[in-house]
């Protein structure tokens, strides 16, 4: 197996484990930066496992400083879904097209394993696993309740 990566499904859980994050930062604020994203008084910052990737600031702010500014086609979206490869598959397909959700895990999916994708930057600084509310039981729920 190979020591950087691995992947494994547990509770309904995708963990991807690299060895960090971190090395690809840099790559992706040069990315973002040359397709026209701005940076103003902050930087990003890796806080460590529990709490992943932030933004530091840098100088001192104040209540309605613009500190980032990303434009839109650095944003993987389900409308980048449907300009992408597959756009004919999403027009076709009934669950792609009611369900934009899967159309877009696709798209990543495939841009994860395209060769020099567009995307790279970026899919590499993904956290290695996330939990939404689709993975969350009954007691889960409870607990945002506060019973």
């Amino acid at each position: 197996m190979n020591s950087s990566l691995f992947i494994k499904l547990t509770h309904m859980k995708l963990f991807i484990r690299r060895s960090s994050r971190k090395p690809y930062l840099k790559t992706l604020i040069d990315w973002l930066e040359s397709h026209g994203a701005k940076l103003d008084g902050v930087e990003p910052e890796d806080y460590g496992h529990n709490a992943g990737f932030g933004l530091r600031a840098t100088k001192d702010l104040s209540k309605g400083d613009l500190v980032i500014s990303i434009p839109r086609r650095c944003f993987m979206s389900t409308e980048t879904a449907r300009d992408s490869t597959i756009s004919t598959l999403i027009e076709k397909d009934p669950m792609l097209k009611s369900m934009p959700n899967v159309a877009l895990a696709l798209h990543l999916l495939i841009e994860k394993n395209s060769p020099a994708s567009f995307w790279e930057p970026y899919i590499n600084v993904l956290p290695n696993y996330y939990s939404t509310v689709l993975y969350f039981s009954p007691a889960d729920f409870d607990e945002l309740k506060g019973k």
